[in-house]
């Protein structure tokens, strides 16, 4: 499962420290700085998760132009594999190639690695 990255910890002052920087989750999302709210092994762990709670078998993985993506998009697909699921590496593409490969190669999902209109020391 997911960690509860949500959850903030309750300080007289405002949030704990700890609790400034960490990765922002949505139901489709995971967000944040890199390398401190996102890394790799985050990536990874979020593979693990996905395979766990959706149960594919077959995933396309994308990334975008970002400079941490392709790095992260690595440990990602490794969390996936880790744990048995196939992955269609469809490399660098927009979101719309994640939801194309998904559909024409008949996959269980798809994961784009991207920011968006994010700044630029943010991925998700």
């Amino acid at each position: 499962m997911l960690p509860d990255v949500n959850r903030r910890a309750v300080h007289p002052r405002g949030p704990a420290p700890s609790a400034r920087r960490r990765a922002q989750a949505t139901p489709d999302a995971v967000s944040g700085r890199v390398p401190d709210e996102i890394n790799d092994s985050l990536a990874y762990d979020i593979g693990r998760a996905y395979a766990a709670f959706v149960k594919p078998r077959r995933v396309a993985v994308g990334y975008d132009t970002r400079l941490s993506s392709p790095q992260l998009a690595k440990a990602l697909k490794r969390g996936l594999m880790d744990v048995g699921v196939d992955v269609l590496d469809i490399g660098l593409w927009g979101t719309e190639g994640s939801y194309f490969a998904t559909v024409a190669e008949k996959l269980d999902g798809g994961i784009m690695v991207t920011a968006s209109h994010n700044p630029p020391d943010y991925n998700a």
